[in-house]
């Protein structure tokens, strides 16, 4: 048609083609946080963060007859926003961050009938009913693209970020991306072709460098006979380790291509950094675990590379490790000074001497001291020894009779 739609924290308005004009169309809308439309035929679809338009009762989605600019009456329910509608025919897709359509469970992706907007049968929603945000839906060829800001789609290994679902039951399929990401917020099917451009916030994708911008060919639609290597997560960071610990991570090698990949070797750039598997093969569409042990031996910012050397295309693969080692504290006491003779002292009397105390720890030591019989006792009672430091203490023995004394 001769309409130009716009839609986002104003709302949604619209613009004449031909002359560039405002139209008079502007729906009402309790929250004007508009954050998808879709045109189709003569309705143009609305989603959001509202809950009323034109004062009635709309949850987070809407539609409106582009020939009357009026409200229908279709109304879905969601229960929290919705970032993306596709329509194909009698099925309207919708991605979002909520977890229930119309009162029943389909976290994060559903279809709804075009007509009733009832949910369709069939389509289930493989999403974490938590804390999930799908922001873009759309067809290419016969496979539903998600992207947006997501863990791997019901811990199924490489599916985060991106993945392509069954348009009718919402099974995930085979494909992998192989990308590194913080969010897929644009995907473009090519016309006539089930290629795609992708478009977010993300530097690697088939595990090559790729900086926010991809494309998706036939080829990787359709895993090519050669092996693909996809090394998850990267970076692999192990966070606080104390000096002379260790912390084990599990790094994921996933073979997303359609041939055997072959690793030759996995070899750590820095001894610190130790991995268990060496030489593996793995088959199309399937994932081996490696652990790899951080052990740091003096405290600081460690980081170094895992190189991995395969018969994929990528090699040499590179992931890279991170941690911060710190000095664990720890007091250890010594005493300079030998067994103490004090010598014959008269009754009534009494004889000091001193011993020195040193801390060969890296922590400060608070010390007490305690004698299990009054005849011996210390002139200082508590105190502080420093790091590498020490003190003098002075004990004094006092006899009350004529025998041979010893304490502690």
């Amino acid at each position: 048609g001769n309409r130009l739609y716009a839609a986002g924290n104003y709302g949604l308005i619209a613009y004449n083609i031909p002359t560039g004009k405002l139209l008079s169309f502007k729906p009402t809308f309790d929250y004007t946080v508009v954050q998808s439309l879709c045109v189709s035929g003569s309705i143009v679809y609305a989603g959001g963060s509202f809950s009323q338009v034109n004062g009635l009762n709309r949850s987070m989605i809407a539609a409106f007859d582009t020939t009357t600019d009026q409200l229908t009456g279709w109304s879905p329910t969601l229960s929290s926003t919705c970032y993306s509608i596709f329509v194909n025919g009698s099925k309207v897709y919708l991605g979002g961050s909520f977890s229930t359509v119309n009162g029943t469970s389909s976290p994060s992706v559903a279809v709804v009938d075009a007509a009733t907007g009832n949910l369709l049968n069939g389509f289930s929603s493989s999403f974490s009913p938590i804390g999930y945000k799908v922001s873009v839906v759309t067809l290419a060829g016969n496979q539903l693209y998600v992207g947006g800001q997501f863990n791997p789609i019901g811990s199924i290994k490489g599916t985060d970020y991106i993945a392509t679902l069954d348009p009718i039951t919402g099974a995930v399929s085979s494909w992998r991306s192989g990308m590194v990401a913080s969010e897929v917020s644009a995907i473009v099917p090519l016309i006539q072709s089930q290629s795609v451009l992708v478009g977010g916030s993300f530097v690697t994708t088939s595990n090559w460098p790729q900086y926010n911008f991809s494309g998706y060919s036939d080829t990787s639609i359709h895993p090519p006979a050669k092996p693909m290597l996809v090394a998850l997560p990267n970076p692999l960071n192990f966070g606080e380790v104390a000096v002379g610990n260790y912390k084990e991570k599990v790094l994921s090698l996933m073979n997303s291509g359609g041939d055997t990949l072959h690793i030759l070797s996995i070899i750590s750039q820095d001894s610190i950094f130790s991995t268990r598997l060496n030489g593996i093969t793995i088959a199309p569409n399937q994932t081996v675990d490696d652990t790899i042990r951080f052990t740091p031996v003096t405290p600081g910012l460690k980081g170094s590379f895992l190189l991995i050397t395969s018969d994929s295309p990528s090699s040499v693969d590179t992931v890279f490790l991170g941690g911060l080692a710190y000095q664990q504290k720890f007091v250890q006491l010594v005493f300079l000074s030998e067994p103490i003779a004090f010598g014959p002292v008269k009754i009534g009397s009494h004889r000091d001497s001193v011993i020195t105390i040193k801390n060969i720890g890296n922590d400060t030591a608070i010390v007490s001291i305690h004698s299990l019989d009054n005849i011996f006792i210390s002139l200082q009672d508590s105190f502080l020894v420093a790091p590498n430091g020490s003190v003098p203490v002075t004990l004094r023995f006092t006899p009350d009779s004529i025998k041979l004394y010893t304490g502690k």
